[in-house]
């Protein structure tokens, strides 16, 4: 067990490491119609995407479906170093702030880039 969670972890760190910068690509090249208008006019601008999920489940006659993107505002934002989280559930949409949000996407990308290190970079006798 402990082996396949060392192989899991070897595999995910990189591979989630360039995660944020390939959603921030996609952020600019295609933006969220929903993240457009939750988040008003030159929001752009203002903010960054760095991460993305989708969810939908279908049972009988019901179905349920939520997508979210979560943004990273940038110095020059009102949300200067906040997250945005714009979800849209079945339709509905709403937003998020969390002004603690720059520090759990620093501390992330860290440990990823320390698993990448250790996994693939530092030096071996």
């Amino acid at each position: 067990m402990l082996k396949f969670l060392l192989i899991l972890l070897k595999y995910s760190c990189p591979i989630l490491l360039l995660t944020v910068p390939c959603a921030t690509v996609i952020g600019m090249l295609r933006p969220w119609p929903a993240a457009v208008k939750a988040l008003g006019p030159g929001w752009e601008r203002e903010s960054i995407l760095i991460g993305m999920s989708y969810e939908s489940r279908f049972s009988g006659t019901q179905s349920f479906e939520r997508r979210t993107q979560s943004y990273l505002g940038l110095p020059s934002s009102p949300h200067a170093f906040q997250t945005i989280r714009v979800t849209q559930e079945n339709g509905v949409v709403r937003t998020e702030e969390d002004p603690y949000g720059l520090l759990s996407v620093l501390a992330t990308y860290a440990v990823l880039a320390v698993g990448t290190w250790w996994f693939w970079i530092r030096p071996r006798k």
